[in-house]
Parts: C-alpha cells; sequence; structure tokens
C-alpha cells in the first residue's frame, strides 16, 4: 500500500508549495479498497473504492476542499465562516468541524427540506458544535439571509468568509484536484487495478467531482480509465412537522 504523505499537486508543481496556502484536514493518503462483495453482488470482477469517509478532525471529501477555503480564510484574517447549505447540509457539518478546528466561528444559512432522521441529527450536531444557525425558507430568500449573516459577523468584530455551497470554488476545487492526482499515483504504485480503472462522476448541490476528470491527473495516467456520469437531484422542500425539525435556536 502506498503510504507518502506528500500533497501529489506540489509534487508536480513544487512552486505551488509557497503560492497555496493549506490547513491540514486530511489524513492522507486516503485508503483504495477492494469491494468484493459488492462487485460480487454487481456482476463485475473488480470494483475498487477511494474512501475518504474517515479520519479525524474531518472526514469525507468536504475536507479536501476546506483544506484551502480555512486556510485562505486566515490569512485574510476572517473569523467566521458563513455557508449555505439545506437543513441536512453534510458540507455545513464538515464546515463547522473544520471551523472549530481552526479555532473559527461558523454561521450556517439553511433552506428547509424534507424533515428525516439524517436531516434532524445533522442538524442537532451542528447546533452542539457551536454553529449559529439561519433559517431560510427557500434557496432566493437564502440569498438575503446569508447577506445578514456576513454582515453579522462584522458587527460582532468577527470577520466573515464567504464559502460557496459545497465548498465549490476555484481554490476549494484544487482539493479535488489533488484528490484525484492522489488516486493516480496509488494506483500507480499498487493500490488498486492499473487497467480499467472508472472514475464515477458524480455530485449534488454544485460538488465539482467532474475534476476528477482528463484534465487533473488520473484518467490521463492509463489509457484504458473509463469515466462514467452520474447525477442526483435534491428532494424538494417540504415544511418541518411536530416530528421533525424544531426551529428553536434558528434566527
Amino acid at each position: 500500500m502506498a503510504t507518502d504523505t506528500t500533497l501529489r499537486l506540489f509534487a508536480h508543481y513544487p512552486a505551488l508549495a509557497e503560492r497555496l496556502a493549506r490547513f491540514p484536514l486530511v489524513q492522507r493518503p486516503t485508503e483504495v479498497r477492494q469491494l468484493a462483495g459488492l462487485g460480487a453482488a454487481l456482476g463485475l470482477e473488480d470494483l475498487w473504492l477511494k474512501d475518504d469517509s474517515g479520519g479525524p478532525p474531518v472526514g469525507g471529501n468536504k475536507a479536501r476542499k476546506l483544506e484551502f477555503l480555512v486556510a485562505d480564510a486566515i490569512s485574510r484574517q476572517c473569523r467566521t465562516l458563513v455557508t449555505v447549505g439545506y437543513l441536512g447540509t453534510n458540507h455545513g457539518l464538515a464546515t463547522t468541524l473544520a471551523a472549530r478546528e481552526a479555532g473559527l466561528d461558523t454561521a450556517l444559512v439553511l433552506v428547509n427540506e424534507v424533515a428525516t432522521d439524517h436531516v434532524r441529527d445533522t442538524l442537532l450536531r451542528c447546533a452542539a458544535l457551536g454553529a449559529s444557525l439561519h433559517y431560510a425558507p427557500g434557496e432566493v430568500t437564502s440569498v438575503a439571509v446569508a447577506a445578514a449573516a456576513l454582515a453579522g459577523g462584522w458587527l460582532k468584530g468577527r470577520a466573515p468568509y464567504w464559502v460557496p455551497p459545497g465548498g465549490s470554488s476555484p481554490l476549494g476545487t484544487i482539493g479535488y484536484v489533488e484528490a484525484g492526482l492522489e488516486l493516480g499515483w496509488q494506483v500507480q504504485h499498487g493500490a488498486g487495478p492499473r487497467q480499467a480503472c472508472q472514475l464515477l462522476r458524480t455530485g449534488v448541490a454544485g460538488d465539482p467531482v467532474a475534476t476528477l476528470g482528463p484534465a487533473t491527473g488520473p484518467a490521463r495516467l492509463e489509457p484504458g480509465v473509463r469515466q462514467q456520469q452520474a447525477g442526483g437531484q435534491h428532494p424538494q422542500p417540504a415544511p418541518p412537522t411536530s416530528q421533525g425539525i424544531h426551529r428553536q435556536g434558528f434566527d
């Protein structure tokens, strides 16, 4: 198993190491492992997963973007990360965890969605971690609520830093470029099949997972790499019920 912790982007382009600040959140390289049981169930002989789910302080793919966004916020002397998502936003939770690790505040603008156990649990975790929660009935109104949250940061003397939905920005996307280069390096060093490697391009709410395509590294390492497009649609918002989200704590 390849275990070099060097950022592959910086290995390819050393000059970037001096220009791109990074706040470490990812324990790299993340694991590449075979899914033998699932592969057998799907009739696939060789199914592998690049697993970014684990590793404190922040698990999941969001941490890759937040490494660069948090570092940029710190370099600009900002003290509050402001972002927007649905009530059960995984991005909001990851942003809150990353901010806490860096000693920053978080203000989450939350748009209404279907109330599920997962949504409720994620929302409660964000609140327990100290995030300031700002409720928006819909996506259109979230713009005004986000503007108020940004202004609130200035008024409190905690300069705000805008994190786009999903952390999807040119700077945040660098984290996915790094993930693609890391995967390519791992495949080259025996962590997974070298031939017929398939990259799944998918995303929700602006996630630029497509950056793992030919322009960023792994797909150009082997001529046999295939790509498959998959997409998803966020469930339509519905009013919270008494069994769903309690709006206590929203402002």
